[in-house]
């Protein structure tokens, strides 16, 4: 008895080991690929000047994640966005629109989104002392832009499913 239990744990640790080792490029993939986030640029618009860009990405924070995000950076014409920090962050993102009105002016439109991180200026020094670019948001003109408004006129409007 002790001898066929000794080869059935073998057989189960080989067994193992197999399978472990089939699926090791495929874990190690999915390791990588959540320990840095994915970024894919979406549209670049450069300013009527041609010294700054803004550039619109798609991010993903992990390959575990199913959360998708809406990022908007302010960099140096046709420079990558590299380490920047974006002006503006977003989720449920429809619409989304980049316009440069003035060459110290951009304006971030969309017509839905719940937006999570904006900042109104941006500078391409740490300082501030350059010239700075003014960023407004430009949502849709009639209605909500995250929640969906009530049925009826009690209605309470709800966030989007």
């Amino acid at each position: 008895m002790p001898h066929v239990l000794i080869i059935t744990l073998r057989r189960l640790a080989f067994l193992s080991a197999f399978v472990l080792g089939a699926l090791s490029p495929i874990f190690s993939q999915l390791l990588l690929s959540s320990a840095f986030p994915s970024r894919r640029e979406i549209v670049r618009v450069a300013s009527p000047d041609k010294r700054e860009d803004a550039v619109l990405v798609r991010a993903r924070a992990s390959a575990l994640s199913r959360e998708r995000h809406w990022e908007v950076f302010v960099v140096r014409h046709q420079m990558p966005i590299g380490q920047s920090s974006p002006v503006f962050v977003a989720t449920r993102v429809a619409d989304p629109r980049l316009a440069w009105p003035d060459a110290r002016l951009l304006q971030i439109g969309f017509g839905r989104a719940r937006v999570s991180y904006f900042t109104s200026a941006w500078s391409p020094s740490a300082s501030g002392e350059a010239a700075a670019v003014e960023i407004r948001l430009k949502p849709a003109e009639n209605g909500f832009t995250y929640l969906v408004a009530g049925a009826g006129p009690d209605a309470i409007a709800q966030p989007p499913k």
